[in-house]
């Protein structure tokens, strides 16, 4: 885990905190790389069908949690969403 050292996500538009996160230096940089590079040895080693089917369900997450995605990066750029129910679509 990082340090307790962090720093705020805000919303552009209104200036508000969205979230903290941790602040990440040199030590932590490398860990993360070396991290990088061991899951990347593990993934090279699947074969092309594993991988489709990690990268398929990955897309499936993302479709199944759209909308909260959308309402993180909408928010974290500061623009204004409407869920697509509320837009008669």
């Amino acid at each position: 885990m990082y340090g307790d050292e962090t720093y705020p996500v805000t919303n552009p538009a209104s200036g508000s905190t969205i979230a903290n996160v941790s602040k990440a230096g040199r030590d932590e940089t490398q860990s993360a790389i070396e991290g990088a590079q061991t899951a990347f040895r593990s993934w090279r080693r699947k074969t092309a069908k594993e991988r489709s089917k990690i990268v398929r369900r990955w897309g499936e997450l993302m479709l199944e949690n759209q909308h909260d995605l959308a309402t993180i990066l909408t928010t974290e750029q500061g623009k204004p969403f409407t869920p697509p129910h509320s837009r008669g679509c």
